[in-house]
């Protein structure tokens, strides 16, 4: 009976422990939702993403004087700078669940921010890039593979945000088998 409970008593004491929750994380909170793993500076204090798949994630900004705020309840996948304002890509896919999104981040002041959805994206997002114009690349996974069984490799698709606010499909980079795609 105790080799029972164990592991039961464990994922109540330890929720939203996972390999994020060890060292190298860019900051912790008091929510499981609050463990980082992306912070940019921004508009005198920092931008802060977490990504914890099915159990959620967040986009907060910490103050300079230690305040946190919350701004989204979304997975963050990348934060990136633009010449008006910060691109947040978000998105979850998991299931049944294939759901994306871009948001820009702008102010008035540090106390006055304002998050705006620019898209939804056709697919979850797996990784954003910036290209050196100062661009935005999104990568998603299609849900699909270009084959059946266990040699099928995932069938992605790209959009590339330029600086004008245009959207246009791009080519992705290609997959490797050291990093799966990218």
């Amino acid at each position: 009976m105790r080799h029972i409970l164990l592991p039961i008593i464990a994922m109540l004491v330890l929720p939203g422990c996972n390999d994020a929750g060890h060292a190298g994380d860019v900051r912790q909170g008091r929510s499981p939702l609050d463990v980082y793993q992306i912070e940019v500076p921004a508009f005198g204090g920092s931008l802060l993403g977490s990504n914890h798949g099915e159990w959620g994630g967040r986009l907060s900004f910490l103050h300079e004087n230690g305040q946190r705020v919350v701004l989204l309840d979304k997975n963050v996948v990348g934060i990136h700078r633009l010449p008006y304002g910060y691109a947040v890509v978000t998105g979850l896919w998991h299931l049944s669940i294939d759901e994306g999104e871009l948001f820009l981040v702008t102010h008035k002041s540090a106390e006055q921010l304002r998050v705006d959805r620019l898209m939804v994206l056709p697919h979850a997002p797996q990784k954003s890039w910036q290209r050196p114009d100062g661009s935005l690349d999104i990568g998603m996974f299609t849900g699909k593979f270009d084959s059946d069984g266990p040699e099928g490799k995932p069938i992605f698709t790209c959009i590339h945000y330029a600086l004008d606010r245009t959207i246009d499909p791009t080519t992705c980079p290609p997959c490797t088998t050291d990093s799966y795609c990218w």
